[in-house]
């Protein structure tokens, strides 16, 4: 069994490729190593955003540095598979505030090009919830 994982180096995506590792997979981690919130913590380590990566290529996962936006990368990455796992996302609502083109081109266009690279290769789509559960809101940020 062959599984792509979009988002696979992120949170729910290590995750994913994991299971399927110790399930005996080829796993392809496709991602784009964007972090993008780390630029504003001052008091994140360079190690911690590889963490996720060394831990995959230690397991035996492939790493597939892409984009969800590019639907060309990803179709082709998306050959031979038996499943594609969709976790890749922008999930900072900080950073959708700043830039809603990069919030929206990731989280919506990227998930049509899964889709359409899932109907291209007509294997089986499998999609994760969100990171953070969604909470409703008193008052729109200023």
């Amino acid at each position: 069994m062959k599984v792509l994982v979009t988002g696979g180096c992120g949170f729910l995506g290590f995750h994913v490729c994991e299971y399927f590792r110790r399930q005996g997979a080829e796993v392809i981690a496709y991602d784009n190593l964007a972090k993008h919130e780390f630029a504003r913590n001052p008091y994140m380590r360079a190690a911690a955003r590889d963490h996720n990566r060394n831990c995959l290529e230690q397991m035996g996962v492939r790493i597939a540095i892409a984009d969800v936006r590019d639907k060309a990368a990803l179709v082709a990455h998306a050959r031979g598979c038996d499943y594609l796992c969709h976790t890749a996302a922008q999930p900072a609502m900080t950073i959708s505030w700043e830039d809603p083109e990069l919030d929206f081109t990731t989280n919506t266009l990227g998930t049509f090009h899964v889709l359409e690279a899932a109907q291209r290769r007509e294997f089986r789509l499998r999609f994760a919830r969100a990171s953070m559960p969604m909470a409703r809101m008193r008052s729109m940020p200023r």
